[in-house]
Order: structure tokens, then sequence, then C-alpha cells
């Protein structure tokens, strides 16, 4: 059984704490900057997130179909040679 990765690992420490620099410095420049920051990020991912969800939704499926087909294609291949 494989275990799930947690969601705090390395790379996502990592973009955090480059957010949080470059907030600092866009404060540093002038205090409403991270606040006009926050509203445009969360128009971008009101615009993506629900394009995403409906790309997400057929992808189990897909995966769950294309993995049987994709390994008896591979096993037929090598089993002509």
């Amino acid at each position: 059984m494989q275990r799930m990765r947690s969601p705090l690992d390395a790379s996502t420490l990592l973009l955090a704490a480059i957010a949080l620099v470059m907030a600092a410095a866009a404060y540093l420049k002038d205090p409403g900057l991270p606040v006009l920051g926050a509203k445009a990020g969360f128009s971008v991912l009101a615009l993506v997130l629900p394009r995403m969800v409906v790309a997400l939704l057929p992808a189990g499926p897909i995966q769950g179909l294309a993995v049987p087909v994709i390994a008896g294609w591979l096993v037929s291949v090598f089993n002509s040679e």
C-alpha cells in the first residue's frame, strides 16, 4: 500500500517561503501592494479553479481505464518478439 505524501513537503514549504519573502518585499515598497497582489491572485484562482475541477473529474476514470489497456498493449508487443 502506498503512503500518501504530506501536504507540507519540501516543495510546498519552499513555495510558501518564496511567497512570504515576495510579500515582505512588496510591503516594504508599498504597504498596499500585498493586498493588491492577493486580490489579483484570488481573481485568477476564481477563474482557474472551476476549470481545474472539471478537468480533474475524468482524470480518475481515465487513469483506471488507460493503465490496463496500456499494460495489455505492452505485454502483446513484448510477447510478439
